[in-house]
C-alpha cells in the first residue's frame, strides 16, 4: 500500500504545480490586459453630471438612513419606543399573529420580533433575529 500512496502523493504534487503555473499565467495575462486598458477622460460636463448623480444618491441614502433609524428606535420596546412614544408615531404597528400559526398565542416579544423582521424585509434588507441569552 505504501507505494500506491506515495505514487498518489507524487501525482498530487505534480497536479498542484501545474495548477499553480496555470494560475500564475492567468494572473499575468489579466494584469497585462488591465494595463492595456486606456483610461477614458471625462469631459467637464460628464464630470459635473456624475457629481450631481452622486450627490443625489447620497441625499437619498441619508433620507433612507433616517427612516431606518427612526423605525429601529421605535422597535426597541413592545408597543412603545425608548422615548415612550407609541410605535404608531414612528409609522409602525405591532404585527398580529399570523393566522397560519395555530395551537398557541405569540407573546408580545415574539410579535415585536415579527414586526422587526417584517420592517427590515420591507426595506429590502436581511436580518437575523436572536436573543440575548447566549445560548448560541
Amino acid at each position: 500500500m505504501a507505494p500506491t500512496s506515495a505514487f498518489t502523493e507524487s501525482q498530487l504534487l505534480t497536479e498542484e504545480k501545474k495548477a499553480r503555473a496555470e494560475n500564475t499565467r492567468a494572473e499575468a495575462k489579466r494584469l497585462a490586459a488591465r494595463r492595456k486598458r486606456k483610461k477614458v477622460e471625462l469631459s467637464p460636463q460628464e464630470k459635473a453630471r456624475k457629481a450631481k448623480e452622486l450627490d443625489e444618491l447620497l441625499r437619498k441614502s441619508k433620507i433612507f438612513s433616517e427612516i431606518l433609524t427612526q423605525k429601529t428606535k421605535a422597535l426597541g420596546r413592545v408597543g412603545r419606543d425608548f422615548d415612550n412614544q407609541a410605535l404608531a408615531d414612528a409609522g409602525l404597528e405591532l404585527k398580529k399573529q399570523p393566522k397560519i400559526m395555530s395551537g398557541g398565542t405569540m407573546r408580545d416579544y415574539q410579535l415585536e420580533g415579527l414586526t422587526w423582521m417584517y420592517e427590515i424585509c420591507l426595506q429590502g434588507m436581511s436580518g437575523i433575529l436572536a436573543d440575548e441569552m447566549g445560548l448560541g
